[in-house]
């Protein structure tokens, strides 16, 4: 058999792929070790954070297939991009981080991401030292863009979390991790982002010293309430932190609760349709 001699500009293209996924990989490093609690020492520190991710998604999304890749895949056998590979490494380690936070809300709700994403089954064969397969260049991609989704989710859920217990009290980032698990469970993918970012910014501006937001709901739906509570405890906080943040500026004496105007919704509502459209609007 006759060994086709690799072209030298074959190799130089490799080399340079290679030293990018490496870049990435760095990048992604970096990224985690901001995430640590230690790392956050101002008030820019959530800015910090975001740019960096976006830095690190933007290598990772105009990451592009070379022409083996390409081939391998009209084949029906194309494996996941080492980039890639790094990114879901990395969700890993969060997973990891957020567990040795000591909040067991935060790593109960970041589990979430992973799995509604069908990443998990992807997470375990690279631990195994093996790289994703699939038939097509078309389902690799729909991964990939699965992967970058989690990382961007991930990120927002503790560097959103960290910034609260650091900068804002240990109370708030309850507020906000209780706020977002029924969303990262039970919202669609394509919605999902935008409410724990939005989420994040409104327990990041509300202050300190404002009573936990979620003492009046647990007034209102004790754990006996006879209807499905996902759908209100997703919308009730898009409602009640700027009704506050309203009453505020207005210098209302009394205070404004949200939270009757959820419950009657939803006893009227049992399927929850008009809550989680609340909630919609409301991002």
């Amino acid at each position: 058999r006759i060994e086709r001699e690799e072209d030298p500009e074959e190799i130089q293209a490799r080399i340079e792929r290679e030293e990018a996924a490496r870049e990435i990989k760095a990048e992604f490093d970096s990224l985690v070790a901001m995430l640590e609690p230690s790392a956050c020492t101002d008030g820019n520190y959530f800015e910090n954070v975001m740019d960096t991710m976006i830095a690190a998604l933007d290598s990772l999304v105009s990451w592009e297939p070379e022409s083996s890749e390409m081939a391998t895949a009209k084949a029906g056998n194309v494996s996941m991009s080492a980039a890639h590979i790094s990114a879901l490494t990395m969700i890993s380690d969060m997973q990891a981080l957020a567990k040795k936070s000591g909040d067991k809300r935060l790593a109960s709700s970041l589990k979430w991401i992973p799995k509604k994403l069908g990443l998990n089954p992807l997470i375990s064969i690279c631990k195994k030292g093996r790289a994703p397969t699939y038939r097509t260049n078309r389902d690799m991609r729909m991964a990939c863009r699965d992967v970058e989704r989690g990382v961007s989710e991930s990120v927002l859920m503790i560097a959103s979390h960290t910034a609260l217990s650091a900068l804002s009290s240990p109370a708030r980032a309850t507020d906000f991790v209780v706020t977002c698990r029924p969303m990262l469970e039970h919202t669609m993918v394509r919605d999902r982002h935008a409410a724990v970012l939005v989420a994040g910014g409104y327990f990041r501006i509300l202050a300190a010293t404002e009573r936990p937001v979620w003492e009046p709901f647990k007034r209102a739906f004790p754990s006996n309430f006879a209807h499905s509570t996902w759908p209100a405890r997703a919308a009730y906080p898009f409602l009640e932190v700027p009704a506050r943040q309203w009453a505020a500026s207005c210098g209302a004496a009394e205070e404004v609760a949200t939270v009757g105007l959820v419950e009657r919704i939803t006893r009227a509502d049992t399927l929850g349709d008009v809550c989680e459209g609340l909630r919609r609007w409301a991002v």
